[in-house]
């Protein structure tokens, strides 16, 4: 899709349909060496039907506009189609990629970067497919010339695999950390006046509409996490509007913790993730930091990694006192 959206703001489009023609040609060599091979079998056929539809999906390509763009954005099949049918390597997209990005600074006279913004990575859930593009494929994230800025997957901030995203991770220090004896509260207490003074600003015109009590129950309950925080003081938000009243009361930012709980609760099934969780909320480092259970638990914000001076984790407070309930026993 990147690559789709450079095409769409340049001017000149013949760079990429000469790029496009070229990949084409040669797989369609290959295409007709197989039909002339097995012309007589199912596969021949196949093939030859692939050569009819390559002609008119070739065109639609290279008469590239919004509304191919959109179809391929939101139409798994228009994707699959073009990935099975080119069979792009990593090497011609990133060939691609890189001259879309020159032909872009070359018509715009400019000599700042490109930034792309590669979002909503951090919410795929896969493992093997966080490994594929993160780990095994990251190479090719890096040769991308321009200015990058990627959500990715939190447990891979502890990942020596990936440590470049170690100098990257940001997390919000709003609780002590429990392997530290002497760590400094002062930062703790900033943080939280700054989340309070974050929500007061976006609301300075109507500063009575939620009480400091409540957002500081949110923060307790955030986890430490932008989202998580966020979406409690939606929750809560729209309880009052559905009520009809006048401003964010501490119980209605309970009642949208509760809400929250309920709903991550549904996803604590099986002992073994039971007695992990319960590992992680005593001794906040787990057993096996890269068995896939865990890794699941980070990515489904189950655990919560943390780091005040060395790395630890906690379990998400939303759902500590369903973790202890289950367990049968306070932790």
């Amino acid at each position: 899709m990147f690559s789709l959206e450079l095409v769409g703001k340049l001017k000149d489009k013949k760079i990429f349909e000469e790029k496009i023609k070229k990949i084409y040609d040669k797989h369609i060599n290959k295409i007709e060496t197989e039909t002339s091979v097995e012309s007589s079998n199912r596969k021949g056929i196949e093939a030859e039907a692939k050569i009819s539809f390559g002609k008119q999906f070739l065109l639609k390509i290279i008469n590239i506009g919004a509304e191919f763009r959109a179809n391929y954005q939101r139409d798994k099949q228009y994707r699959t189609i073009t990935r099975e049918f080119f069979q792009f390597s990593k090497n011609e997209l990133l060939e691609i990629v890189n001259d879309l990005i020159y032909k872009y600074y070359e018509e715009h006279g400019s000599k700042k970067k490109v930034l792309a913004i590669f979002d909503d990575l951090e919410k795929i859930k896969d493992i093997q497919r966080i490994n594929t593009i993160f780990i095994d494929n990251r190479i090719y994230l890096n040769d991308i010339d321009c200015k990058k800025i990627l959500s990715v997957p939190v447990h891979l901030a502890s990942n020596p695999q990936f440590a470049e995203v170690n100098k990257y991770f940001f997390n919000l220090k709003i609780y002590k950390n429990p392997l530290c004896d002497h760590e400094d509260n002062k930062p703790i207490e900033i943080n939280k006046a700054r989340l309070i003074d974050s929500v007061k600003k976006r609301i300075e015109s109507n500063a009575e509409l939620i009480s400091d009590d409540a957002i500081k129950i949110a923060i307790q309950f955030s986890g430490g996490n932008i989202r998580q925080f966020l979406q409690i003081l939606y929750k809560a938000a729209l309880n009052v509007l559905i009520l009809e009243s006048n401003k964010i009361s501490s119980n209605d930012v309970e009642e949208a913790c509760q809400t929250e709980r309920l709903a991550m609760e549904h996803a604590i099934l099986g002992k073994e993730l039971i007695s992990l969780l319960s590992v992680i909320m005593k001794d906040h480092i787990p057993d096996v930091p890269d068995s896939d259970l865990f890794v699941l638990t980070l990515l489904c914000l189950q655990t919560i990694l943390y780091r005040n001076d060395s790395v630890w984790y906690d379990v998400n407070p939303l759902i500590k006192e369903t973790i202890k309930r289950y367990s049968g026993k306070r932790l």
